[in-house]
């Protein structure tokens, strides 16, 4: 009285679950896939950058010479704005207590915001502001204090050797990427970098005054800074 009736092929359990886990690693391929186009064009679009650059300049305070090095990150926000920071260490001569060509380290450690003047070219121009924090480091504080001694016979010198404050920068340059390698490129920039900085200096007066005191500590606030020619290498990620 009832007949059995074979189930359609569309509805048949076993074979739709066969499909499905032949379609399941497809499926999962195309999702790693879709996040590795993704995550790609992110970092393209980003392109942020590191930077690795060296040279030379001239004091602008009291002095003779002054090299140095920096390296730098920066993260790209739209097509050619770059904010970043930087650590760039010199050695130069500077005026110190009114004493000139003193021999100092100096560390800057500051943010920076970049600007590209074109975009997708061979070579790009540039221009970069940026503001920090300055650490001085004097070489030889034996000589200082000779020479402020020297300058007032009656009395002895003891320096702080370390100095600390602020400093601006202004750069512009140009940036070469040779073509078919997106990851590199090389820059020359010109740079102009202008601070204050405070060191401390100890006096004892062997002869002080009537209204002098025979133990003295004073701060000296110098200014500090250049102009100098930078090279470097960026790499781009």
């Amino acid at each position: 009285m009832f007949s059995r009736i074979d189930p359609s092929p569309f509805f048949n359990s076993n074979k739709t679950d066969a499909s499905l886990e032949i379609q399941r690693p497809k499926v999962r391929i195309a999702v790693i896939a879709a996040l590795l186009c993704l995550f790609a064009s992110t970092a393209s679009a980003n392109r942020d950058s590191f930077s690795i650059q060296a040279g030379s300049g001239s004091p602008l305070f009291g002095g003779k010479g002054r090299g140095g090095a920096a390296i730098q990150y920066a993260h790209r926000f739209g097509d050619r704005n770059y904010l970043g920071a930087e650590i760039e260490y010199r050695n130069q001569e500077t005026e110190i207590w009114d004493v000139d060509n003193v021999d100092v380290d100096t560390i800057n450690i500051r943010l920076f915001y970049r600007v590209d003047m074109t975009v997708d070219t061979v070579i790009t121009p540039y221009f970069t502001v940026g503001l920090g924090g300055i650490v001085n480091r004097v070489a030889d504080p034996g000589a200082v204090e000779a020479r402020l001694a020297a300058s007032e016979p009656d009395s002895t010198f003891e320096i702080n050797r370390t100095g600390g404050g602020f400093g601006l920068l202004g750069a512009v340059g140009l940036e070469y990427a040779p073509p078919g390698a997106d990851w590199i490129s090389l820059f020359a920039e010109g740079r102009v970098d202008i601070g204050l900085v405070t060191h401390e200096v100890e006096e004892v007066d062997s002869d002080p005054g009537i209204f002098e005191e025979a133990y003295r500590k004073d701060s000296y606030l110098d200014g500090q800074g250049g102009a100098s020619g930078y090279v470097g290498i960026r790499l781009h990620f």
